[in-house]
């Protein structure tokens, strides 16, 4: 896979992240025992959090080094610690996503027979993505991203004689705020990816393209959470805090011409962006230990030749 050293975009990079992202909110959306304003309030403090550990993995992004390259050059030991945490901690949100994505493939698409196969199916198809190799990797994301939108679209575009105008910030109290905080900030793991593949986006000509997409990256995939949250709420309103995956839930609603309910068709494309999220982590664990391991490989070479 890194053999090659392929190359991709700062675009291509953007896209499967936000594409992650997304996928969490729909597979695990953040909880909302009282409503869309606690929602909205939890995604937002857990987007700061992230933002602000994640720093000084952005801050290394607009040199030529990385976050785990720079460190291993200071000190080989930390280098390789925080390469190993941030692979397993990849490797936990790949476990994640595809225990989620198979339970949410199953309520929502199977609805009977073994959950296992399921599961299987799920492995199978992650193995593949992270197979692939991360040129294929990024341009497949970039299509499930835009079959992932135009689903999304849809259904809130078939939804719009269901939504109505109603405040968001009339429901009850905040009292599991910080648990559902923390709930949220486990379904991340995007930076962990940037920082993992920043050594294969192609930098010659913009050296800061990767640490602008990034930081475009923070914006909107808030921006995207929040939205997806609000039409939700909008379209089920008293509905929205009792159901278990509220984008499923509006999507059973639309009717369009011959597709009627879009619930099937947008579980289907959910639960491939699952496997496929849990792909992107299992690669992106095997990159970083890599990374680290190149800077070892050429640090004993130069020691050779001097």
């Amino acid at each position: 896979m890194t053999r090659n050293f392929p190359k991709i975009s700062a675009q291509q990079l953007f896209c499967i992240m936000l594409l992650s992202r997304i996928t969490m909110d729909a597979i695990a959306p953040p909880p909302a025992p009282n409503g869309a304003a606690e929602a909205l309030a939890v995604i937002a403090a857990t987007e700061i959090a992230r933002l602000a550990l994640a720093s000084p993995l952005i801050y290394f992004s607009f040199g030529k080094d990385n976050f785990h390259r720079c460190l291993y050059s200071k000190n080989r030991a930390w280098g390789w610690i925080s390469a190993i945490f941030a692979a397993i901690l990849l490797v936990g949100a790949a476990a994640k996503s595809l225990v989620f994505g198979s339970n949410f493939a199953f309520k929502n698409l199977v609805g009977g027979g073994a959950a296992w196969i399921v599961f299987a199916a799920g492995i199978a198809f992650a193995l593949y993505a992270a197979f692939m190799g991360v040129e294929a990797l990024a341009r497949s994301g970039v299509l499930f991203l835009i079959a992932a939108g135009i689903i999304t679209a849809a259904v809130f575009l078939a939804d719009i004689p269901y939504a109505k105008i109603t405040p968001m910030w009339s429901e009850g109290g905040f009292g599991t705020f910080f648990k559902d905080v923390v709930r949220c900030f486990s379904n991340g793991g995007e930076y962990l990816v940037f920082a993992a593949l920043l050594p294969y986006v192609n930098r010659d000509d913009k050296p800061n393209c990767a640490g602008n997409a990034v930081l475009w990256f923070a914006l909107i995939s808030a921006l995207a959470s929040a939205a997806i949250c609000a039409l939700n709420y909008l379209v089920l309103r008293e509905m929205y805090p009792l159901a278990e995956y509220p984008f499923i839930a509006a999507a059973s609603l639309s009717d369009i011409a011959l597709f009627k309910r879009l619930d099937g068709l947008s579980a289907a494309v959910w639960g491939l962006c699952a496997a496929f999220r849990s792909g992107l982590m299992l690669l992106s664990a095997w990159s970083v230990i890599m990374t680290v391991n190149r800077a070892r490989i050429q640090r004993k070479e130069s020691r050779a030749a001097g």
